[in-house]
């Protein structure tokens, strides 16, 4: 947990500032229940903790190529 604010306050805070800089949030939660509670937006990926490894590089080279 942040301590100011949540993962999905943030990402909130920073689509207010640029809508073209990948967001990926990791949580404990499963995305089902923060779809459900908190609404994760359509643009922002979401990941379960603890990620693949493998996944999360993969994830992470093909934002960054997509947003270059």
């Amino acid at each position: 947990l942040m301590p100011a604010m949540s993962g999905l306050q943030l990402a909130a805070r920073v689509r207010e500032r640029t809508r073209t800089l990948p967001i990926v949030l990791l949580s404990g939660y499963p995305a089902e229940q923060l779809a459900e509670d908190a609404g994760v937006p359509a643009d922002v990926v979401f990941m379960a903790k603890p990620p693949d490894r493998a996944a999360l590089r993969a994830l992470l080279a093909r934002l960054t190529r997509a947003d270059a």
